[in-house]
């Protein structure tokens, strides 16, 4: 990935309370890219969560199901949207949301 898109998700880590993780993405070779510092086990398998799954059918921010986060434990929903291919892979880029306000 190219510097100044990593420089971007730097710039969503710690932006709002709600969101503290900020903004990364996953993509369909099993590729995750968080810049909160956060490191998935080695048999999280990107491709097989459900925000990925979901992600693949939204052309634009959308809010997927709640679920149970991998790193806190805390039940979350996750925004995601497909991204524009870079060559040949799917890219998806989510966000988390430990509080909803309506």
């Amino acid at each position: 990935m190219k510097k100044p898109k990593k420089t971007y998700l730097a710039t969503t880590v710690n932006m709002n309370q709600d969101f503290p993780n900020g903004v990364y993405i996953g993509d369909d070779h099993g590729k995750y890219i968080d810049m909160s510092g956060w490191v998935p086990d080695a048999d999280y398998g990107i491709t097989e969560r459900d925000w990925y799954k979901e992600g693949l059918t939204h052309k634009s921010f959308a809010f997927g199901t709640p679920y149970r986060d991998a790193d806190t434990g805390e039940f979350i929903v996750s925004a995601t949207t497909l991204l524009k291919p870079l060559m040949v892979l799917k890219r998806l880029l989510q966000q988390m949301f430990s509080k909803l306000c309506f």
